[in-house]
């Protein structure tokens, strides 16, 4: 009779520990050998014995502490931490700095580990913060790099519910129709493609990132467009030189950098104002708060053309989800004439 072979070991992670650990408790008349069986045909691929199951029970409090996050399914092994007054700290000062909108590096986390082991009097000959150290620590507290992306971390917090209440007041004053938004974007009009059709890999070229700014508006149904705005490099493109401006289906402006600027802004906004004078109509108009944009604390010679409110960042619907009837936040508006601004 040829001898038994060797049974295949199963390697769990700490995330199954984690879960073996959970499912006894919650099911404290199953046997161990009734333990194993349900995780075996929960995870087909597994072979697990009534033996490993009583070894990761001994150890419950070790695995039900373990922290479940996405990178624990790929860890087999639980080493424990040598400072796990340091790590909390670690932890915590992460949460709170986070929190805070500071933006976090590798050399800051390793200068803060120095400075809370020099307050816990751990020696330098103990724990050396090499990139070893730091990759462990990261990986435990499930700390990866991530791309910010809105305005929305500018947003007053603490105010934010009563700002929204306000501002659901200040809308529901006009129709939808009466509701604008205007932004500007960039426009790399002669930059190529960077994609093809080919039978082969294509070396890449250098771009072309000649620009133009081009402002855009609009009203919540979307039943009104507003002429757009062209801002170029040159007050009079070579093309445009025997072209009256005042018949393109755009206005244009140009300065240096092709870039919007406060004073171009204010002639947008007297622009707009006399369009809507000229309809009797009045309007909502939401503006984000770049600092090329209008003014708010700003006087413009005719008090009663255009009145501003508050300057904020919106967290809620901004110009970048695409909804302008939506709330914001911490913003208030006033005034006589046919424009109301909310900057956000």
């Amino acid at each position: 009779m040829p001898p038994d072979r060797p049974k295949k070991r199963s390697a769990i992670s700490v995330s199954l520990k984690h879960e073996i650990c959970e499912w006894a408790k919650k099911n404290s008349n199953k046997r161990h050998h009734e333990i194993a069986k349900h995780f075996n045909e929960k995870n087909p691929t597994l072979n697990i014995d009534r033996s490993t199951i009583t070894k990761i029970l001994t150890n419950s409090e070790n695995w039900s502490a373990a922290i479940e996050i996405e990178s624990s399914k790929e860890i087999f092994r639980h080493r424990g931490v040598k400072f796990p007054i340091l790590d909390n700290a670690m932890n915590l000062w992460v949460e709170n700095v986070t929190a805070g909108g500071v933006i976090l590096t590798d050399l800051l986390i390793k200068e803060k580990a120095k400075f809370f082991a020099n307050t816990f009097n751990i020696q330098e000959d103990e724990l050396v913060f090499s990139n070893g150290w730091l990759d462990r620590f990261k990986k435990r507290n499930n700390i990866r790099r991530h791309r910010m992306h809105g305005e929305s971390g500018s947003a007053p917090i603490a105010s934010l519910s009563e700002e929204r209440i306000k501002l659901r007041q200040l809308l529901s004053q006009y129709s939808l129709d009466q509701i604008y938004n205007i932004d500007e974007t960039g426009l790399y009009y002669r930059m190529s493609p960077n994609q093809t059709l080919s039978t082969k890999p294509v070396l890449g070229q250098k771009k072309d990132k000649t620009r133009i700014t081009v402002l855009l508006g609009a009203n919540a149904t979307g039943t009104d467009k507003l002429k757009p705005w062209v801002i170029g490099k040159s007050k009079r493109p070579r093309p445009l030189l025997r072209v009256n401006l005042d018949r393109l289906p755009v206005h244009y402006r140009g300065n240096p950098k092709a870039w919007m600027n406060s004073r171009l802004f204010g002639e947008i906004l007297l622009d707009m104002d006399r369009h809507f004078r000229a309809q009797n109509k009045k309007i909502l108009l939401l503006i984000d708060n770049a600092p090329s944009h209008f003014d708010p604390n700003y006087r413009l010679q005719d008090d009663d053309n255009i009145s501003g409110s508050g300057s904020t960042s919106g967290l809620g619907s901004t110009p970048d989800s695409g909804s302008i009837s939506g709330s914001t936040s911490g913003s208030t508006s006033r005034g006589r004439g046919k424009l109301n601004l909310i900057f956000f």
